[in-house]
């Protein structure tokens, strides 16, 4: 289990990486899935770090405090996705609107 950790994390790492090279630092964390991914290698390399160390009361503290900052970055971008979503019906519905006046009147 800790081999498949270790090797999960490396290939999610390197993953991360060459995301950064392609797309740059504000390129990469301005996407909503990316922002997730990243807080969980960062989370991940963490942990790793810690086992190795031995610390473990650390863990659990950090395990909560991600998992919280993980559902409120999950809130905000599913937030920020509905709005996005309703403005573009509203945008819509006023350009259809406008072109049925236009067109009956």
């Amino acid at each position: 289990m800790q081999t498949t950790n270790l090797v999960l994390t490396i290939l999610f790492t390197i993953e991360m990486v060459i995301k950064h090279a392609a797309l740059g630092i504000l390129g990469y964390w301005s996407n909503g899935f990316n922002v997730l991914d990243g807080i969980i290698v960062i989370a991940s390399l963490v942990d790793l770090g810690l086992q190795y160390t031995g610390i473990t009361t650390v863990t659990v503290t950090l395990t909560l405090t991600l998992t919280l900052t993980l559902t409120l970055t999950t809130t905000i971008v599913i937030a920020i996705t509905i709005a996005t979503m309703f403005n573009s019906v509203v945008v819509i519905n006023l350009a259809v609107s406008q072109y049925c006046y236009n067109y009956f009147y």
